[in-house]
């Protein structure tokens, strides 16, 4: 059903209510990933490190034809409320370009029952910081969410049309 304008209203309907959507849903994510960082913010010892290195990961930027991007990864050292000297890899990513110079002082919160789970306080909720499995791999980022609106966006606009075609 199209008006005057040749516009097709319950197609045009349907997309405005998939960005709607998309854009709740990465609210939310947003939201979730913040109030993530205050608690373990809140919850954390804080304390100062030094960046003594940089770890390079290789992020593929385009699955299909697995293209990659090298970032940079700060290695941070600090001391923890028991005298034991702490190293970890930072989830913040990086060109090496913007990366945090060696030697500078960063602020870091780690758990008190487990100083190895530490991170530097601005990568916490940082939508460039990722997220680490077990083995110290770099896994996703948390912090994707154009593109996480995007695919959603499309993929909703899609589904809405094809409801609204079925409807109609």
């Amino acid at each position: 059903m199209s008006d005057s304008s040749g516009v097709d209203l319950p197609s045009l309907l349907a997309v405005v209510c998939a960005a709607v959507l998309a854009g709740g849903i990465c609210l939310w994510m947003k939201r979730d990933d913040e109030r993530e960082a205050d608690t373990f913010r809140a919850r954390g010892v804080h304390t100062t490190g030094m960046v003594v290195g940089h770890e390079v990961r290789s992020v593929v930027t385009d699955a299909e034809s697995n293209w990659r991007h090298d970032r940079w990864s700060p290695v941070v050292e600090f001391t923890d409320r028991e005298g034991n000297a702490v190293t970890f890899v930072s989830t913040l990513l990086t060109h090496p370009t913007d990366a945090v110079p060696v030697n500078s002082r960063v602020a870091v919160v780690y758990p008190p029952e487990d100083p190895k789970k530490a991170e530097m306080a601005d990568a916490l909720g940082n939508p460039s910081a990722g997220r680490l499995d077990r083995s110290g791999q770099f896994v996703s980022s948390s912090g994707g969410y154009r593109g996480l609106f995007f695919g959603l966006f499309v993929f909703l606009s899609v589904l809405c049309v094809i409801l609204v075609s079925l409807l109609l």
